[in-house]
């Protein structure tokens, strides 16, 4: 092949990839302009949520107090923080591809009034947004929506009913136990100071010193290893309910716990029992707790000597 030869071959291969990549180029930024924007930063700032289903509105609210979220429905419940956190975040980076327009299209992709579910946020009083969320997408991450309002149908890369604990691909009545925090307490183990517990028929503190602990019971101690101490709290924590049930139920305490932790943080708990659950109090809220989970305090099986 003569020099010639090679360098036009040469060239033509050149200009052979630079279309091929002008192409892939053009195509790429096609597809993006299909996406619109549907969530903003803002979102992240709401106040207040609120999710139902139906003229009846059934559902619930949520509702920002300080640096904690507040579960609104027959009572308060405290939710978890995190995954109220997670889902704005989820909405304030929305974007969705238009699959239809017209209130003909509402009911086959279950974005009407009745059928949708309605996500609200609001922020001092302020609607933020409003979203319609319908059906379940072609694919599992994916779910047709719309704006409040407006009859544009979007199909966004999201499940957001599955976010919402719905499992079905269609809209049903939202669950609260989506966003609601189960969790009782959860101490860091290297940071507890000291634990005590003090029931109808039982008497027990457990106390850090450097790198040991100091079991006291029926007014005898023991030190015990630093690792025997954490095998035994790790029996504890984290402590997990079964459900939040109303403040009410709460009638009388018959026990309680007192921890303190290294920082000079210090918390309590209030106990009442009956024959396989008890009734946690913990600041404003009532959490039901299976006795087994908190067998470690009426039988810590540590054995008290001088």
């Amino acid at each position: 092949m003569s020099r010639k030869t090679a360098l036009i071959l040469g060239l033509f291969f050149l200009a052979s990839f630079l279309f091929y990549l002008g192409v892939t180029r053009e195509k790429h930024e096609g597809a993006k302009t299909l996406l619109t924007p549907l969530g903003r930063e803002i979102f992240k700032e709401a106040d207040f949520i609120e999710i139902y289903q139906g003229k009846e509105k059934k559902g619930f609210k949520l509702e920002r107090e300080g640096e904690r979220w507040i579960l609104l429905s027959d009572f308060r419940k405290p939710a978890k923080d995190s995954l109220v956190e997670d889902f704005l975040k989820t909405l304030a980076s929305l974007s969705g591809e238009e699959r239809a327009s017209g209130e003909k299209y509402f009911s086959r992709f279950g974005v009407d009034q009745d059928q949708g579910l309605h996500i609200v946020l609001k922020k001092d009083g302020k609607v933020l947004a409003h979203f319609i969320l319908g059906r379940r997408g072609p694919q599992w991450e994916s779910s047709f929506l719309r704006l409040e309002g407006e009859k544009k149908i979007y199909l966004v890369p999201t499940n957001l009913l599955a976010k919402l604990e719905i499992w079905e691909d269609k809209p049903a009545p939202p669950q609260e136990k989506a966003f609601l925090d189960l969790e009782v307490l959860s101490l860091p183990l290297d940071e507890i100071k000291e634990l005590s517990f003090e029931g109808p028929q039982i008497s027990w503190r457990l106390k850090r010193e450097d790198k040991k602990f100091v079991f006291q019971k029926d007014k005898r101690e023991r030190e015990i290893s630093f690792l025997e101490g954490k095998k035994f709290l790790r029996k504890l924590f984290p402590l997990l309910a079964e459900e939040v049930v109303s403040p009410q139920e709460f009638k009388k305490p018959e026990a309680t716990l007192t921890y303190v932790l290294r920082n000079g943080l210090r918390g309590r708990l209030y106990l009442g029992c009956q024959q396989k659950a008890c009734l946690v109090k913990k600041r404003e809220f009532v959490f039901r707790v299976k006795k087994e989970n908190l067998k470690p305090l009426f039988e810590p099986g540590i054995k008290g000597q001088k």
